[in-house]
């Protein structure tokens, strides 16, 4: 099978599903603009909503009738063979399977003289393989005009040579074949490194590249076992996902040009959703084990469920942007997940996400609880394919904020039952879930990607080494899983996203030339410092970083130093060592003989162990916990909650002392 076939059924399946997927015409596309382009030729700008397949042009001259003049997957079109002194007139529709959609705003556009004739100079070179010197054959070869962000494909021939004649300007070029790692002039990946090709009046430039051929890579075999976090029994038909991690999935939406990735990799799971970026899924055997085959030096992430459980990512995370990503460099065993049984309850949160015009967009989304340590992620989804989702057997008593990390287009926003595109978690709506909550919708607002500039950086955020004293210097450490928005500086529009590394890094990709503010979002945390200004044009080859962005935890709990004497209040201190493995010291001060109770709980608020349930004089006291569940098996790795309640039993104030902290087990 040929590789054009191959690229027409995927292409014709997208088309299909995508209509499928939406059901409606596209919406009339907004902000059409018209600008002079090279040569007496016109460039059409336009916003859309992203689910057109392509977008048809009309045009018309003085008062002639509106017809046909291109069509374009882009949002951009460039009208050539224009006269001076003539009206002309444009506007643009969407298309998809569903039909054709209405008429965006018509715009006027005249020359006022012919442009003079153009200035060329010649760019030529070859193309060859690195491996083995041979020319490379039907290579691409694409120009970028600094100066008029364009681009130029031209392809090279059985010799691996090329040549071209260009209007004069600098120009980034980059050589690309299918099997090949794409290479900037001058021998690099990247195009912050790559050397400008100056074009000159009447001149020739010379500009060779070396391609390295991608070599067909091996497998890697990845074993392990599933287990109840309960009672440490492992658990067959256990279903495992191991999945590209999001920078990953990110990269290769880009390379294929299709939102949502490739179609052999989306899977609907009941009661997960539709998941992306799936390389490998399997179910556990009888004894709770399973073995993944996966490509060797490739990062993954990789989740675990069983109906009836939390679904849960490697190393103990919560969800798909928190997880842990590794890579798998050989065969590998160990890697083990412990799913937490969920409480069976009445109280269910279900809606959908969705765009300003009621389209569902499918998304990632993530419950957040509102605890004593602020609100954590305590479960984790994918929607359908229509951007519909459902938490079902949501523990009673809590209080709720929503997010939703949609697939490719949109922005993320938090819930809110007044407004669209929510960006911080500060003003998103709270949900007090009692009973079934219905009609929970998360509006998303288009994040459009109109260019090929970087912005890139890291996050930091204050950090403070467990059991020092409260008043010794804080260091800085990076913070990954924090969503960071490119905004116009013009209109504040976000023009690009992208959620920060577990190493705190951040790469915005595609973003149009502009000046432009960082914005950051991530729960219990704002930023700190001011919001960062950034440019990215010809000057800095359109290429921002080393952006560091400061955050800062909205309450920030310090380390108590243990009192001496009597104590003249109730207290519980912060556990230390904190995070610890496996055991930590909790201390806490009665005033007065009290009956105290010490118990430890996990995120959603399950009893894990007893530590103490008796009365207790009044003074200072210890109290260790070994990291073993009331079960007596080993604790899994994660965040649990110790809480102290301590009710008098002499003086006049009987009323209850009650006092919580955050714990972390790592093992």
């Amino acid at each position: 099978m040929g590789t054009g076939f191959r690229f027409s059924f995927f292409l014709a399946v997208f088309i299909v599903l995508t209509g499928s997927l939406f059901g409606q015409v596209p919406p009339a596309p907004t902000n059409l603009s018209v600008v002079p382009g090279i040569l007496g030729t016109a460039v059409l700008h336009w916003d859309a909503d992203t689910n057109a397949v392509f977008f048809r042009v009309y045009g018309s001259i003085d008062d002639s009738p509106f017809v046909k003049i291109g069509e374009t997957p882009r949002k951009i079109f460039m009208v050539d063979n224009l006269f001076p002194h003539r009206q002309y007139q444009f506007f643009v529709t969407g298309v998809d399977t569903a039909g054709e959609g209405p008429a965006s705003d018509t715009v006027s556009f005249m020359l006022d003289h012919m442009p003079p004739p153009p200035v060329f100079g010649t760019v030529q070179g070859f193309v060859l393989d690195s491996a083995t010197g041979l020319p490379v054959k039907n290579a691409e070869v694409d120009f970028f005009s600094t100066h008029k962000l364009w681009s130029v494909p031209i392809h090279t021939d059985s010799a691996g040579s090329y040549s071209v004649r260009l209007d004069t300007g600098n120009y980034l070029v980059r050589a690309s074949k299918f099997q090949y790692k794409t290479v900037w002039y001058n021998g690099t990946m990247r195009i912050d490194s790559a050397m400008v090709v100056k074009v000159l009046q009447d001149s020739v430039f010379t500009a060779n590249f070396v391609l390295p051929p991608i070599m067909p890579p091996g497998f890697s075999t990845v074993t392990g076992t599933v287990y109840d976090s309960t009672n440490g029994q492992p658990l067959k038909n256990a279903a495992v996902f191991f999945m590209r991690p999001y920078h990953e999935f990110k990269r290769l939406e880009d390379a294929v040009g299709t939102i949502g990735g490739l179609l052999a990799e989306r899977l609907d799971y009941d009661e997960l959703g539709r998941l992306y970026g799936v390389v490998w899924a399997g179910i556990t055997d009888s004894n709770g084990e399973y073995s993944a085959h996966v490509l060797t030096g490739l990062h993954y992430v990789a989740m675990a469920y069983k109906p009836g459980y939390l679904p849960r990512f490697w190393d103990d995370k919560a969800s798909y942007f928190h997880a842990t990503v590794f890579q798998v460099v050989s065969d590998t065993s160990g890697f083990d997940f412990h799913l937490l049984p969920l409480l069976p309850t009445n109280n269910s949160l279900s809606g959908d996400v969705q765009d300003t015009s009621g389209i569902g967009v499918p998304a990632h989304v993530l419950l957040f609880r509102h605890t004593p340590a602020g609100f954590v992620p305590v479960r984790y989804q994918m929607t359908d394919s229509l951007g519909n989702f459902n938490f079902r057997n949501v523990i009673s008593g809590g209080v709720f904020i929503l997010k939703a990390y949609p697939i490719g287009g949109y922005s993320p926003a938090w819930y809110s039952a007044s407004a669209c595109g929510v960006r911080n978690w500060h003003n998103a709506d709270t949900i007090h879930d009692v009973g079934a909550v219905t009609g929970v919708n998360i509006c998303v607002m288009p994040a459009p990607e109109g260019g090929f500039s970087t912005i890139s950086g890291l996050i930091n955020a204050p950090s403070q080494t467990p059991g020092v004293k409260k008043n010794a210097p804080m260091t800085t450490s990076p913070l990954g899983d924090v969503t960071v928005y490119a905004l116009s500086a013009d209109s504040g529009q976000v023009l690009a996203v992208d959620v920060s590394a577990p190493d705190g890094s951040f790469e915005l990709d595609n973003v149009p030339a502009g000046a432009y503010t960082l914005d950051v979002d991530r729960e219990g945390y704002s930023m700190s410092g001011g919001s960062p200004s950034v440019t990215v044009d010809a000057s800095n080859n359109y290429q921002n970083s080393g952006n560091v962005v400061n955050v800062s935890p909205d309450q920030v709990t310090a380390v108590k130093e243990p009192g001496t004497g009597l104590p003249t209040v109730f207290r519980l201190d912060q556990n230390y060592p904190n995070p610890f493995n496996p055991t930590t010291q909790i201390r806490f001060a009665l005033p007065v003989q009290s009956n105290v109770t010490v118990r430890v709980y996990n995120l959603i608020g399950q009893e894990v162990a007893v530590l103490v349930n008796e009365n207790r004089a009044a003074g200072y006291h210890v109290v260790s916990w070994n990291g073993i569940n009331a079960g007596g098996l080993p604790a899994a790795s994660g965040v649990y909650f110790v809480r102290m309640s301590a009710t008098p039993l002499v003086g006049n104030d009987r009323s209850p002392y009650n006092e919580t902290r955050k714990m972390v087990l790592l093992k």
